[in-house]
């Protein structure tokens, strides 16, 4: 740990752009596990609307998807 000279937290999305890499990654999994679903697109909103833009608890959000999706 003594090599260790910063840590850099991005809380606002500045180094990395969640809310893009979130979306491009829901968007596979809905392609991957979804593709015999005919509304592909509700499934992706409803994903995107119930992460809370990453501040939901992710327990909480992995319960409501297994509660809620097909």
């Amino acid at each position: 740990m003594e090599h260790i000279k910063a840590i850099i937290f991005d809380l606002d999305n500045t180094i990395l752009d969640r809310t893009s890499t979130f979306n491009r990654f829901t968007d596979s999994f809905v392609q991957t596990y979804f593709n015999h679903v005919e509304s592909t697109l509700a499934i992706f909103d409803r994903i995107i609307h119930l992460d809370q833009d990453g501040y939901k608890d992710k327990g909480e959000l992995f319960h409501e998807l297994l509660d809620e999706l097909p």
